[in-house]
């Protein structure tokens, strides 16, 4: 790449640099593949860079003359103090091989055994308050969300009612419980929703404190400070600027411990944390009420605390959340950005990119998550066939299942599709054939028993798009029995050697393989176990 002409004034065109965490890699064009990372994140956060660097030649540094990829992999020690000592930064592993899925699972699997994780929680399968009410959500529509569940024959078997955000009067206050919200009190609510056999779960920002709050008023010592000391405002607002809580501080840390704990004695039993990424705070650029650790150990700090308060026996999904601090803490992660009443390319676009790149963790480190799914029993403008291909994508995933969709007033199709994508027991992720390729249609396979499963193609760009898929690139026959699959029923496709792929935007179609010629069972889920109600 060399005597290449180079526009002066569009150089930084030419110059790029990105960042990785967690696990970083390198591809050839022929899949051999390079990945590393450590296996010890609590100490520092390390961090890859892939960026290039040029040299020119010619006096008015006119032509290119090379053009480097290079890697820099460190760790930030954020100049805190070893107290003496030697410095000892964590061991690197690098992993190799011609295929890259199999590459960045292997380092997943190895992080777990290394770092004792344990999937002990079933694969999540739950209600969310915020996506249909925001933070209007009340007691009143908790009663009817479980009255409608009652209702229901056969009893549709989600885990968890979740309660998100607005259960408090502010950000910080988080044991503020709005009476004018739910006037029979927290703890009624709660028993309210076990009486009903589901856990309760509730939402909690550990690291954000509005300037409304009681907690901002009375200890502004609490909150994370600029190095000139001005505080850290990480969200302006009509309601107030939103604060970062100073966990260095051993009473913001002991307020904090005394918060979980408190939830845990009313009986909430699933977690959802937000905004983790908050507690993430390089030390050399701000001020902490007690200098010395680095982000990394104050992250890790509060996450120890959080999961010794909730207990073992509780669920805790983190959102927006440092990937590496949170091994072997969570249960399940969020992976991506929020999916919206509208199909975006930022919302729905992402949620598929990413949830198809982070798939190598899934079932490994922790449930991904990849956000609610709609079933359009309240107003958006999703179409039909979209809110279908977020149900089936998310569903065969084999992550985090989760809707904010009454299950009363949906219509008795998408009642259908919800119980057809009900998880099965035990953890179980899919295949992801062409996982490393940026094609226009995402495919996952979910293998049933060796012999049949399901194959998913999802369309989430903007226009139409057609493609051959070979059968031998998808499963281990070159040849499957194909049917077209949905809810309580299949039309049969023959014998296929390739498959012909052609979808509208937004659109998926789901497919049923089989070494025999015998279609799915009517009442067959897509985990491939038998579901009451289809």
């Amino acid at each position: 790449r060399t005597n290449k002409r180079v526009d002066l004034n569009g150089l930084h065109e030419h110059v790029w640099s990105y960042d990785s965490y967690l696990a970083s890699g390198i591809l050839s064009p022929r899949n051999t593949t390079i990945a590393v990372g450590c296996y010890d994140h609590k100490n520092y956060l390390q961090r890859s860079t892939y960026y290039n660097k040029q040299t020119r030649f010619g006096l008015t540094d006119r032509w290119e003359a090379s053009n480097l990829d290079l890697m820099d992999i460190g760790f930030s020690t954020e100049r805190c103090a070893t107290n003496g000592g030697d410095l000892n930064l964590p061991d690197l592993f690098f992993y190799s091989g011609d295929q890259p899925y199999k590459v960045f699972q292997q380092f997943a699997k190895d992080l777990a055994i290394a770092n004792k994780v344990t999937l002990n929680q079933p694969p999540a399968y739950h209600w969310c308050s915020w996506y249909e009410t925001d933070k209007k959500f009340n007691e009143q529509i908790l009663n009817d969300v479980l009255s409608g569940l009652k209702k229901l024959t056969p009893a549709i078997p989600i885990q968890t009612i979740q309660i998100d955000d607005g259960y408090f009067t502010n950000y910080g206050d988080w044991l503020h419980f709005d009476s004018t919200k739910f006037p029979s009190g927290m703890r009624n609510v709660v028993k309210k929703v076990k009486s009903l056999g589901y856990r309760a779960g509730i939402w909690v920002g550990p690291f954000m404190v509005n300037e409304k709050s009681e907690l901002f008023k009375n200890h502004p010592d609490w909150i994370l400070k600029h190095l000139d000391g001005t505080m850290v405002v990480e969200w302006e607002s009509k309601d107030g600027n939103t604060y970062i809580l100073d966990t260095s501080h051993p009473d913001a840390f002991q307020y904090l411990r005394t918060v979980f704990r408190r939830l845990r004695t009313l009986g909430f039993t699933y977690y959802k944390t937000d905004f983790m990424d908050w507690g993430l705070r390089n030390s050399l650029k701000y001020k902490r009420h007690a200098p010395g650790k680095t982000s990394a150990q104050h992250l890790d700090d509060v996450l120890r605390m959080i999961k010794q308060e909730i207990g073992e026996e509780s669920f805790w999904l983190g959102c927006i959340m440092p990937f590496p601090s949170a091994v072997g803490y969570v249960d399940g992660i969020r992976t991506s950005n929020d999916v919206g009443h509208k199909w975006a390319s930022s919302s729905h676009g992402n949620m598929i990119q990413e949830s198809l790149l982070a798939q190598y963790t899934n079932n490994i480190l922790w449930q991904t998550d990849p956000d609610v799914l709609y079933l359009n029993s309240f107003k958006t403008e999703l179409t039909n066939e979209e809110c279908t291909t977020l149900a089936l994508f998310d569903g065969i995933l084999g992550g985090v299942i989760n809707t904010s969709d009454r299950f009363h007033n949906m219509s008795s199709e998408n009642q259908k599709l919800w119980r057809f994508i009900q998880p099965g027991k035990i953890h179980s992720a899919v295949s992801t054939p062409y996982w490393d390729r940026s094609n226009s249609i995402k495919v996952l396979v979910r293998e049933h028993d060796g012999n049949n499963g399901a194959i998913l193609f999802t369309n989430d760009s903007d226009s139409l798009v057609s493609k051959t898929f070979l059968m031998s690139q998808l499963v281990s026959n070159k040849q499957k029995y194909m049917y077209q699959w949905q809810p309580g029923k299949s039309t049969f496709e023959g014998l296929k050697k390739e498959i012909d792929v052609k979808l509208l935007p937004h659109n998926s179609i789901l497919y049923y393989y089989s070494d025999e010629q015998k279609g799915p069972a009517n009442n067959l889920g897509l985990y491939g176990s038998p579901i009451k109600g289809l």
